[in-house]
């Protein structure tokens, strides 16, 4: 009985992965992961608000650049800057 319950368990997890992870390149955002990547690429919650409500309607590739780090904006946290500050850090400890 119990090996039948583990199973059953396996199955269950196993669905959810595939579920999850089928077109993930596709799928929507939650609405923290929206302002997660908003924070990320620098752009603050007016500018964008300012860019984008304009009454006209734009291309799902115009809001492209609101979703990944963007190196000309200062508050842009790219992963590369990252890897540096961590042996820094580590310095600073010894």
């Amino acid at each position: 009985m119990k090996r039948l319950g583990l199973t059953a368990l396996a199955i269950v997890i196993l669905f959810g992965a595939i579920l999850r992870l089928t077109n993930i390149d596709g799928k929507l955002y939650w609405h923290d992961e929206a302002y997660t990547s908003l924070r990320l690429s620098g752009y603050t919650q007016a500018e964008v608000y300012q860019q984008i409500f304009t009454g006209e309607l734009l291309p799902i590739a115009a809001l492209d650049r609101y979703q990944h780090p963007t190196p000309e904006k200062p508050g842009s946290t790219p992963s590369k800057p990252w890897r540096s500050t961590i042996p820094s850090i580590r310095r600073s400890i010894t």
